[in-house]
């Protein structure tokens, strides 16, 4: 969105947000500015916001009228940082918002349906990695396809009830304690361990891999570190780590979240425009209309979003088409590559304490 857009909230806003604050949107610490020209502001997130619950925090917000909706799930903690920037949750068939926090899957034709400045918190089928069983199938693949030595990164495995002849094929080669986990279950429910097939109850698709005998341990306990991968993109493929993971309910555990979620929220980049606004389009009235009606204003144009600006602005001014520079400039590079290249480039800007982890030098010759 341009700077006037800006300009122009602040004239058709309430009177009393000239009294809140002196300078203007550009000069707030939560606007971040991107895009071509850099003119496009996005929200930066702050995790002390959800225990100071500064109103100044929640300006920039409620002035441009932010909004989430939150659909098949709690998510209390995501809605306290939505809600300390400003944000206002809106009923779950409401099409307009800026975020959507959901608990299930999106079918295809709804996310048809989003435009430029909305966000989800899930791709299509991303359950192929967090669903235990598909991993498990797509790690196999890979295998596979590139090599065991590349992608040995699980145990040996089996799924039942489909594989149980061939868990107890290899049951019968080393009787050794196995681990039981169900395919969509998180936290460690319903884990156990087991010693002989008959333990196992055949009821529900069940995930068993051979458990490793002698882990790492701290002071003699086992423990785990939950990691927090973000994805922003599948093709081309955009990973990041965050740097800190701790699966206690500590209050430790609660600032890490809440720092993680704020990171997040800001890397990915929401960009700050009313979602209201988002299907109003320019009108262009010819002159034998404006003489029907000479008094009709015409409507605002629709404020440019991240995408809108990175398209218009890698394309050449015609005094560089003249120049020769276009193909100099572009690197042989397609609209669309030039695109991703800003994009990912500008998301490592705002990374906070997250740390890419592909591509980089060393995964992408590995996993390329």
């Amino acid at each position: 969105m341009p700077v006037g857009m800006a300009r122009d909230l602040e004239e058709t806003g309430s009177s009393s947000e000239e009294e809140e604050v002196e300078e203007g949107p550009e000069d707030h610490p939560c606007i971040m500015w991107t895009g071509g020209c850099r003119r496009i502001p996005i929200l930066v997130f702050h995790a002390e916001a959800i225990l100071t619950k500064d109103s100044y925090i929640r300006l920039i917000g409620e002035r441009y009228r932010l909004s989430y909706k939150i659909v098949k799930t709690d998510s209390r903690l995501v809605r306290s940082i939505l809600t300390a920037h400003g944000f206002h949750e809106v009923h779950p068939n409401s099409s307009d918002y800026n975020l959507m926090w959901t608990g299930s899957h999106l079918k295809p034709y709804l996310l048809r349906t989003l435009s430029d400045i909305q966000k989800v918190n899930h791709f299509p089928r991303s359950y192929e990695l967090t669903r235990k069983d598909r991993l498990y199938k797509n790690v196999s693949r890979m295998q596979y396809t590139h090599g065991f030595k590349t992608f040995h990164i699980l145990p040996q495995t089996f799924i039942l009830p489909a594989e149980y002849q061939e868990f107890c094929s290899s049951y019968s080669k080393d009787r050794g304690p196995w681990i039981v986990k169900p395919v969509a279950s998180s936290r460690g429910r319903g884990v156990y361990l087991i010693n002989n097939p008959n333990q196992i109850s055949l009821e529900e698709n069940i995930l068993v891999s051979r458990y490793i005998n002698n882990p790492l341990l701290i002071d003699d306990f086992k423990f785990d570190v939950r990691l927090y991968v973000l994805v922003t993109s599948y093709d081309p493929l955009v990973a990041y780590l965050y740097e800190e993971g701790l699966a206690s309910d500590a209050p430790l555990d609660l600032k890490i979240k809440a720092s993680m979620i704020s990171d997040m929220f800001t890397l990915v980049g929401f960009v700050c425009q009313d979602p209201g606004q988002r299907s109003s389009r320019v009108v262009h009235h010819s002159s034998e209309s404006a003489r029907r009606n000479p008094f009709q204003k015409p409507q605002r144009a629709r404020p440019l979003s991240a995408s809108d600006a990175e398209v218009k602005n890698v394309m050449p001014s015609g005094r560089e088409k003249v120049a020769g520079k276009q193909s100099g400039s572009m690197l042989g590079l397609s609209m669309e590559e030039i695109k991703v290249l800003r994009r990912v480039k500008e998301e490592n800007e705002r990374r906070g304490g997250f740390i890419r982890i592909f591509p980089t030098p060393l995964t992408w010759d590995l996993y390329g």
